[in-house]
C-alpha cells in the first residue's frame, strides 16, 4: 500500500487553515486515494513532497450545466437575462458528436482544477456517457420547465423518463423545477411533491425574472413573446404568489438556491422561519457574463447564512473552475476571509449535496483527492 507525502504553504483542510507545518498523508487503496492522517513535518518521516499554494479537499462546484458546454464563447456577454435563454434555446441544433466532445473536454477541465463533485443540472440524457466514467461524483438534477399548465403532467412524466434513462446506466438523479418564472403551479405541485433529499432550483437571478414574478410585467414578457406562449394559458394567469420563496420544495432535506442575485434580508429571513438546510448557492463569474450583477455576498455573510459555490455552464462563463469564482468574489469582497470562501467551496458544497461522507474536508478516511489553490 503506497502513500503520499504533501506539505504546502499552507494547508486547509475544509473548515481551518493548519499552517505551513502540516503534513497530509494520502493512502492509495483499492477504492482509490483516502486520507490516512494529518500530521506535523517533525513527524512525518521521509518523501514529503511540497506544493507551493494552498492545498484544500476537492472543490465541490455546487451548480453546473455540463450539457451545455459545447455553447462556450458563443454566446455574447452582458445580454441580460432573456436574450441569453433565447441563445441557448437556439444552440439545441447542435449535434450530438459535438455536444459530447465538448462534455468530456469540460470534465477534464474540471478535474484538473481541482473539482472532484459537482452538482449538475440535465435537461438531456447527453452527459451520461461521461458521468458513466466516474470521473467526478455527479448529483444529477433532471430540470423540468412548463409554462402552461395543461402541460404539467405531460412534462413530468418526461422528467420521469429521463430519470428512468440515468437509472439504467446506474447513476442517481432527482427531478427539480428551473425556475418560478418557468414552472407552473400544476407542474410545481408535481415536481414538489418528491420527498428528495436534495433539491435546486435557479432563485433570484435577476430584476427581470422577480420584476415578472412580482407584477407579471418587464423584460421577461419578451421571452412569452418571442416563444410564442399565450399569457392567457401560462404562468402568468396561474394565480401563483407575488415572491419566489413558496416555490421552494419543502419536502427536501437540503434546498440549493442558486444565484440570488436579487436576494433580499426579508426573503432570507423568512426562509429560516419555514425551512431548515438552505444553502445559497453563488456563481459570480456566471452573474457577471450575463449582465445580471453580483448578489449581496456581504449580506449573505453578515447574516450567516450556508454559503456554497457554483461555475453555472460555458454557456454563461469562461471556464468551470471554483479557484476562478473564489478569486471574483476576493476582488469584489475583500471583507471575507479567504478561509470563509474556501469553507464555502469544500465543505459547505459537500454537506449541501449530502456528500460530506466521502468529500469536503480532509478526515481520516475521506477522499484523498484535492485541489490546489494559488493566492
Amino acid at each position: 500500500m503506497s502513500y503520499t507525502k504533501l506539505s504546502a504553504t499552507q494547508i486547509f483542510d475544509g473548515y481551518k487553515f493548519l499552517g505551513s507545518n502540516a503534513v497530509l498523508i494520502i493512502k492509495q487503496t483499492s477504492h482509490g486515494k483516502v486520507v490516512e492522517e494529518i500530521t506535523t513535518i517533525d513527524n512525518a518521516g521521509d518523501n514529503v513532497i511540497h506544493i507551493d499554494g494552498i492545498i484544500s479537499p476537492g472543490f465541490i462546484n455546487a451548480h453546473c450545466h455540463l450539457e451545455l458546454s459545447y455553447i462556450h464563447k458563443k454566446i455574447p456577454q452582458q445580454t441580460g437575462m432573456v436574450d441569453f435563454i433565447l441563445a441557448v434555446l437556439k444552440g439545441r441544433s447542435t449535434p450530438l458528436e459535438e455536444i459530447q466532445q465538448a462534455i468530456t473536454n469540460a470534465e477534464l477541465a474540471m478535474v484538473q482544477c481541482g473539482i472532484v463533485a459537482v452538482g449538475d443540472i440535465c435537461n438531456t440524457a447527453n452527459s451520461i456517457l461521461q458521468k458513466t466514467k466516474n470521473n467526478i461524483n455527479y448529483t444529477n438534477f433532471v430540470e423540468l420547465s412548463g409554462f402552461v399548465p395543461a402541460v404539467a403532467q405531460q412534462k413530468y412524466n418526461e422528467g420521469l423518463q429521463l430519470v428512468h434513462t440515468f437509472v439504467q446506466h446506474n447513476l442517481t438523479a432527482t427531478i427539480v423545477p428551473h425556475a418560478p418564472y418557468s414552472v407552473s403551479n400544476n407542474l410545481f405541485h408535481l415536481i414538489n411533491a418528491q420527498h428528495n433529499a436534495v433539491s435546486t432550483i435557479h432563485y433570484n437571478e435577476s430584476q427581470a425574472e422577480r420584476e415578472f414574478v412580482e407584477h407579471k410585467t418587464g423584460d421577461m414578457l419578451r421571452l412569452y413573446n418571442t416563444l410564442g406562449i399565450s399569457l392567457a394559458n401560462c404562468i402568468a394567469n396561474d394565480s401563483k404568489p407575488t415572491n419566489p420563496t413558496p416555490y421552494i420544495n419543502p419536502y427536501a432535506q437540503s434546498q440549493l438556491l442558486v444565484h440570488n442575485v436579487i436576494t433580499n434580508e426579508k426573503e432570507i429571513a423568512d426562509l429560516k422561519l419555514t425551512m431548515k438546510n438552505i444553502a445559497y448557492v453563488l456563481c459570480p463569474n456566471a452573474n457577471l457574463y450575463i449582465g445580471n450583477g453580483l448578489p449581496n455576498v456581504g449580506l449573505l455573510h453578515q447574516l450567516g447564512v450556508t454559503i456554497c459555490l457554483g461555475t453555472d455552464s460555458l454557456a454563461s462563463n469562461t471556464q468551470l473552475n471554483i479557484s476562478a469564482e473564489i478569486k471574483t468574489l476576493r476582488k469584489h469582497f475583500p471583507n471575507i476571509p479567504l478561509a470563509t470562501m474556501l469553507q464555502w467551496a469544500t465543505s459547505n458544497g459537500a454537506k449541501a449535496l449530502q456528500i460530506n461522507d466521502q468529500f469536503g474536508s480532509f478526515e481520516k478516511g475521506k477522499s484523498g483527492k484535492f485541489a490546489v489553490f494559488q493566492q
